[in-house]
């Protein structure tokens, strides 16, 4: 797979594609089918979460890794972009969801109760870290993951040289020992912090950082030679293969969930279909045939719109409903569910496509060049710096 004219890697379509797929199930899996928000349509819709956390460890390192251990990047430069990418519409995101809470009190005739503690740890991205659904669950209840994202970020550049570095018998004893710990501690730690710990938590979630960034090792390796091997029948049936196969054992998985414990469902139970899934949807050819659907540009303009569908939908469950109420005198509550999800979905959808080019996009932009401008010596003038 060839480098771009700027020295950048191509995107790899079937990837982006398929963050939107999971996007969706995690929307099943806080959508509700009645008004008691019990009744969700997909409850091991969670799994995207996991999805994502290791396609960030195979995509950073697809991206950066070279030009980072090269330093045609600069570790300011990275950080940049990724803050760039994430922060503005979490930020948003925070706000919007205050102004949701403040307007739902004052509707009920109760008391505003904000703390500012609360505020102060979800603002900085670092209520993940606190064992506490009240906090790591406040305000956009799915920005705990960005909280896990950007310390997957700020640990990157050493993990990085820590894959970069000799030694593969002490990184494989390390390896070994986090494992043996992350499984010791299932056994040891009380119940009520399973889900606050093994699925919040990024000291334990960027476990899943590193199966992608260990992923893409192994796919970097597969496919060095890959240009070189002719044999027809290779080329046209292996690429569906490594496609179709952990899509089933993800599918077989998913239906056999019930008799897992949960507190291994919320983590390693799902490690290796997910990390056979990135694996097989980063081919250098895109010749599988799910890998040929995937690259479609309707499918990955959706993969580039995910972050503000992930971002947007749990706070849009309920406005949404409202909103066609007041504006189109209609009871989301009485048609029927079909309809209700499909006009609940539409609506997420669009506030994710009007949020990616009105909002994500030129807020990233103002972001990089306020930073160009500070770069830029004192008394240069912008023809010269061009």
């Amino acid at each position: 797979m060839s480098n771009r004219a700027d020295g950048r890697r191509p995107e790899i379509k079937p990837l982006t594609s398929l963050r939107f797929v999971f996007a969706i199930l995690v929307f099943l899996c806080h959508y509700s089918t009645d008004s008691t928000g019990e009744k969700v349509i997909f409850l091991e819709g969670i799994i995207g979460v996991e999805f994502f956390f290791m396609l960030s460890g195979f995509i950073l390192s697809y991206t950066y890794g070279n030009r980072i251990a090269e330093k045609k990047t600069s570790l300011g430069e990275f950080f940049l972009a990724r803050f760039a990418r994430i922060y503005p519409l979490h930020l948003a995101t925070f706000l919007l969801s205050l102004a949701l809470l403040i307007r739902n009190s004052l509707a009920a005739g109760d008391a505003v109760a904000l703390s500012w503690l609360r505020m102060f740890f979800n603002i900085t991205l670092l209520q993940s870290f606190i064992p506490d659904s009240s906090y790591n669950l406040s305000f956009n209840i799915v920005s705990w993951s960005i909280s896990d994202e950007m310390f997957f970020y700020l640990m990157f550049p050493l993990l990085l040289r820590v894959f970069n570095g000799r030694g593969i018998k002490i990184k494989a004893a390390a390896g070994l020992v986090a494992l043996a710990a992350y499984f010791t501690a299932i056994f040891l730690l009380p119940g009520q912090y399973v889900l606050t710990v093994f699925y919040i938590n990024p000291l334990v979630r960027i476990l899943e950082f590193i199966w992608g960034m260990l992923m893409f090792r192994i796919w970097r390796r597969i496919t060095s030679g890959a240009e070189n091997r002719e044999s027809a029948v290779h080329r046209k049936f292996l690429p569906s293969v490594t496609e179709i196969a952990p899509v089933c054992l993800l599918v077989i998985m998913v239906m056999a969930a019930d008799r897992i414990s949960p507190v291994y469902r919320i983590g390693s139970y799902y490690w290796i279909p997910m990390a056979l899934l990135v694996l097989g949807f980063a081919q250098p050819f895109g010749e599988g045939i799910i890998s040929k659907l995937l690259s479609l540009k309707p499918f990955v303009f959706l993969g580039k719109i995910s972050f503000g569908f992930y971002m947007l939908h749990s706070i849009m469950l309920s406005p949404v409903p409202a909103a066609v109420k007041r504006v189109f005198h209609l009871d989301l509550e009485s048609v029927h569910p079909a309809a209700r999800f499909t006009i609940i979905f539409a609506a997420v959808l669009a506030a994710s496509i009007a949020s990616f080019y009105c909002f994500e996009l030129p807020a990233g932009n103002f972001i990089k060049n306020l930073s160009r401008r500070w770069k830029k010596p004192a008394g240069t003038s912008p023809r010269k710096a061009a």
